[in-house]
């Protein structure tokens, strides 16, 4: 595995610890960085198109989860706690 491959997978892993830990309003920010990391790691080179369809697939649900999380959250609803970029 090159190094490039090495550090995606160290960024999803960083990214998937912080989801473990997460609570209530910090699950928002932390599935997207889950999402993002997938993405990321869809963006490692030639991959076979069962593994890319599985990484995209994992990246659509931790994003729907985020909006879901999102959504639910009065705060964030109205406007009051700002949406992460």
């Amino acid at each position: 595995m090159d190094a490039a491959v090495t550090q995606l997978i160290e960024v999803w892993e960083d990214a998937y610890r912080r989801y473990c830990a997460a609570a209530g309003p910090n699950v928002v920010e932390t599935s997207r960085a889950v999402a993002g990391a997938w993405r990321q790691l869809d963006t490692a080179g030639e991959l076979p198109w069962w593994l890319r369809a599985a990484v995209r697939s994992a990246a659509e649900a931790f994003e729907q989860q985020a909006e879901s999380w999102e959504a639910a959250d009065p705060a964030r609803a109205e406007g009051r706690v700002p949406r992460p970029r």
